[in-house]
C-alpha cells in the first residue's frame, strides 16, 4: 500500500499521511485517527529502512537493563514496548548483567547502531561513569535512580523515602533491632537504600545492623537468612531476598518470630503464605514513562526529569501471628 492510497482511504493528503507516519507534530488528534485506523483495517507495514532514509531516523530505541532476568526488568520492557510500538519505534534490548564495563560496550554497539535514543539503568554512580553518560549526543534517560552529576533527564524511584517509610513503619511497631539485608556492595540502587536505612536508625538512636548478599537471588535470602540472629524486623532490599529469607524461617519453623518487609511488591510476594509487605514501584508505568520521554527528546520537546510515586503494602509478614 502506497501512501496515496493511505491518503485516499483516509481522506486526507499524501503531506498529511506522511507526518503522522513519521511521528511529526502539528498533526490534529482527529486527523491522526483517521489515518491511522486506515492503517489498522489494511495492516500497513511501513518500510523501515525507505523511512530512516527519508526521515534521517532508524527508528531503533536501544534499552540497557542490569538483569533481564529479573520480574521487575520484565516489567519495565513491557512498559517501553508498549510505547515505542505506538510510536512505529523499534527496541533493542540489552543486559550487562551489573558489569559496568559491558554496559558501555553496549553502548558503543548502540551508537554504532545508529539508535535514536537510548534509555539505561545503571548500577555504577562513580563520577568517571557519570562523566561518561553526560558525553553521550544521542537522546538518553536515565531510569531507576538519578547519579550525582548527572546533567541527562531521567525517571527515578524514590529509594530513600521508600526505605525511611518501611523503617520508620517498623520503629512505630515499636521494633528497636531492625536489621537490613542489602543488595551486593557497590550496587548503586542497593548503597541508596543501605544509606537511607542507617541514617534513619541513627537519627532514632538505633544500632544499624546491615548483611550484604553476594548476588540477588531467592538462594541469596535463603542463605543469609541463616546468618542473622536475633532481631525483631527485617527490611529487605528486594522483596526475592525477603522471600528466600521467610522460606528458611519457615523452615526452621521460626517464621512467626520476625517481621519481614521488602521492596518491589512482586506478584508471587502477594501469594506466599505468609504474603509479604512490600513498597510498590509501578514498573510498567516507569517504563511507559521512560519510553514517552526518550520518544520526546528525539523530537526535540522539552522534558523535566521524574520521581515515581510509590505504596506500601501491609500484609501477613508484619503481624506476629503468621498464617502458615
Amino acid at each position: 500500500m502506497k501512501m496515496d492510497d493511505i491518503a485516499r482511504l483516509a481522506g486526507v493528503s499524501k503531506a498529511s499521511v506522511s507526518r503522522v507516519l513519521n511521528d511529526k507534530p502539528n498533526v490534529s488528534d482527529k486527523l491522526r485517527k483517521k489515518v491511522e485506523q486506515v492503517l489498522k483495517d489494511y495492516d500497513y507495514q511501513p518500510n523501515l529502512v525507505a523511512q530512516a532514509l527519508n526521515t534521517k531516523k532508524s527508528k531503533l530505541i536501544g534499552v540497557l537493563l542490569p538483569a533481564i532476568g529479573l520480574d521487575l526488568f520484565a516489567d519495565i520492557v513491557d512498559g517501553i514496548s508498549s510505547t515505542l510500538q505506538v510510536h512505529g519505534y523499534e527496541m533493542i534490548l540489552a543486559d550487562f548483567k551489573g558489569d559496568t564495563s559491558q554496559a558501555m560496550s553496549n553502548l558503543d554497539v548502540f551508537r554504532s547502531k545508529q539508535v535514536d535514543g537510548i534509555i539505561y539503568f545503571p548500577t555504577d554512580n562513580s563520577p568517571e561513569h557519570v562523566a561518561y553518560i553526560n558525553q553521550f549526543k544521542i537522546p538518553l534517560i536515565i531510569l531507576g535512580h538519578e547519579p550525582e552529576g548527572l546533567t541527562k533527564k531521567s525517571v527515578s524511584f524514590p529509594d530513600v523515602k521508600a526505605t525511611e517509610e518501611i523503617v520508620q513503619y517498623f520503629i512505630d511497631m515499636g521494633c528497636k533491632e531492625i536489621t537490613h539485608v542489602a543488595m551486593p556492595k557497590g550496587h548503586a540502587v542497593g548503597k541508596l537504600r543501605v544509606d537511607a536505612y542507617t541514617a534513619l536508625m541513627k537519627k532514632n538512636g538505633l544500632k544499624p545492623i546491615v548483611y550484604y548478599v553476594d548476588d540477588i537471588t531467592y538462594e541469596s535470602g535463603y542463605e543469609i537468612a541463616k546468618k542473622i540472629g536475633k532481631t525483631q524486623a527485617i527490611f529487605a532490599a528486594m522483596d526475592r531476598l525477603a522471600l528466600g529469607m521467610m522460606r528458611y524461617f519457615i523452615d526452621e519453623d521460626t517464621i512467626a518470630d520476625y517481621y519481614i518487609a521488602g521492596i518491589d511488591n512482586m506478584s508471587v510476594s502477594k501469594m506466599f503464605n505468609p504474603s509479604l509487605t512490600s513498597i510498590d514501584f509501578d514498573y510498567y508505568h516507569s517504563g511507559k514513562v521512560s519510553g514517552e520521554m526518550v520518544l520526546n527528546l528525539i523530537n526535540g520537546k522539552g522534558v523535566a526529569k521524574i520521581v515515581l510515586p510509590y505504596k506500601l503494602y501491609e500484609r501477613e509478614s508484619t503481624r506476629r501471628k503468621h498464617v502458615r
